[in-house]
């Protein structure tokens, strides 16, 4: 690398020195030039260095001056104050104010506002229902890459597929999948402690019918990634085959399917019977033997509930960017994954559980993006509709 303007050195044929022209009056020899070059090297290195690192004091500066960051938090309350919690104690002076972002009514009433030029809110970071990619096709989203800042968050190898493909929308720009959930099933094993399903032909077996539940895979939720995976592999056919000729019994959340397996009424679940949901009765007292029911075919992973988002026009731009780059930094991550119990999907944040972390040489559907919804999940829920009135 050259750092002194070119043309400035040149060389005597007839010694071993070089001549500093155009204004550089003094002679030196080629080692003294090498010191003059690595030290204006050093400089310039230092100088593009230390820039981001005072770009970065300026920014959080701007945001105090701000005070707030408007969110459009997750409904469930534990989470969205684990986000102000975390944010607020690594930058105090900047306020995360919480409001519940129910779907699918919050990004409709957004879409309102907006189109009366109203623009009241700054980040979103609940769950990637059709709502939100409608507001993203509406214009109603920023581009994440204008707040993305620091080095650590546009480290391509520090996300699970390289930080594109974390993006859940077709631009690869608007809605960014910070988890990397791995989706399941799950058995009791106090009902079945010796059942073994390794493949999609084994879940058909005529001895398992009336023994699934699911969340319900035409209203949202979970349920949602298990169509699609079934629906992109086997079709038509396949959901009737494992939905109808199974007699899955479809229910609201994970709280009902956590009741259906943990009680045996149905002790195999299609969708996981999920951390959260087994709290209350661990807390009563119940030894719970559930484990995990893994089919390859069906290999599936999600966002479960936060995909962090910028309205337009945010009206606090600054501290936005602060808390977009704190929430997808590796603390960030830390804090929010502990709290949610999600891994996250940066390379360098280990999953809260070790059976949580990729399986090698397993492909995983991800059905929370914007095209695996178009192309695999809403057929399938057209198709689960018609069967499954």
């Amino acid at each position: 690398m050259v750092c002194l303007p070119r043309g400035c050195i040149a060389r005597d044929p007839d010694s071993h020195e070089g001549t500093v022209t155009k204004g550089c009056m003094k002679r030196f020899t080629f080692f003294e030039l090498s010191i003059l070059l690595l030290l204006a090297c050093l400089a310039s290195s230092a100088a593009a260095q230390t820039k981001p690192a005072a770009d970065w004091k300026g920014l959080v500066e701007a945001a105090k001056r701000e005070g707030v960051v408007k969110c459009a938090c997750p409904p469930r309350r534990d989470f969205a104050l684990a986000f102000k919690k975390g944010f607020e104690e690594t930058f105090p002076g900047i306020t995360l104010e919480i409001t519940a972002a129910t779907l699918p009514e919050f990004p409709m009433r957004v879409a309102k506002e907006q189109a009366a030029k109203m623009f009241l809110w700054d980040v979103y970071t609940f769950g990637p229902g059709a709502e939100i990619f409608d507001l993203k096709n509406r214009g109603g989203l920023e581009s994440l890459w204008d707040y993305f800042v620091l080095p650590e968050v546009l480290n391509d190898s520090a996300w699970i597929g390289g930080i594109k493909d974390r993006f859940l929308d077709v631009e690869h720009q608007h809605i960014f999948g910070m988890f990397f959930t791995i989706s399941t099933g799950s058995i009791n094993r106090d009902a079945l402690p010796d059942l073994k399903i390794k493949s999609f032909d084994e879940l058909l077996n005529p001895g398992l019918k009336g023994k699934f539940v699911s969340v319900d895979p035409r209203v949202g939720g979970s349920g949602e990634s298990l169509a699609a995976a079934v629906y992109q592999k086997y079709g038509r056919d396949g959901l009737k085959k494992l939905f109808v000729d199974q007699d899955v019994l479809l229910v609201k959340g994970n709280v009902e399917v956590a009741e259906q397996v943990v009680r045996k009424a149905r002790p195999l679940s299609l969708t996981s019977v999920s951390p959260d949901s087994q709290i209350r009765f661990k807390e009563a007292g119940m030894k719970l033997n559930i484990a995990d029911l893994f089919v390859p075919e069906l290999a599936r992973a999600g966002t479960n509930g936060s995909c962090p988002a910028v309205f337009k026009n945010p009206p606090h731009p600054n501290a936005t960017k602060v808390f977009i780059n704190w929430l997808l930094s590796r603390d960030g991550q830390k804090t929010i994954s502990n709290a949610r119990g999600e891994p996250s999907a940066r390379t360098d944040v280990p999953p809260v559980s070790p059976e949580d972390a990729p399986k090698p040489g397993i492909k995983y559907l991800n059905a929370h993006k914007e095209e695996v919804m178009a192309k695999f999940l809403a057929p399938a829920q057209k198709i689960l509709r018609e069967l499954i009135p």
